[in-house]
């Protein structure tokens, strides 16, 4: 349950939370805020389509994007510890009846 927990950690450091370090910055003359997030991150979770434009569309899209991220993690950890713990279970499970 360690090294899972480990390996849920490292891939929060280095995946999911990535997009909170990006240089918003960057700009491209005459490309759009969409545009920007389609050239810097080509494997994305999150449209830029799908997020406000309100305050400002790239804040708004790297929140989102760490969000889901964040959440596919956890799913991840949630479903193997529990796949872990239910085969755990049922391993012991017959040692209890036998008592």
């Amino acid at each position: 349950m360690m090294v899972l927990t480990a390996v849920a950690a490292a891939m929060v450091w280095f995946w999911a939370l990535r997009p909170l370090g990006f240089a918003s910055y960057l700009t491209s003359p005459g490309a759009s805020d969409a545009d920007i997030v389609r050239q810097y991150w080509p494997d994305r979770l999150v449209q830029p389509e799908w997020v406000s434009t309100t305050p400002d569309r790239l804040m708004n899209w790297h929140l989102a994007e760490t969000v889901a991220r964040l959440g596919v993690v956890a799913a991840l950890w949630l479903a193997v510890a529990g796949g872990v713990g239910l085969i755990r279970g049922r391993e012991r499970a017959p040692a209890l009846a036998t008592r």
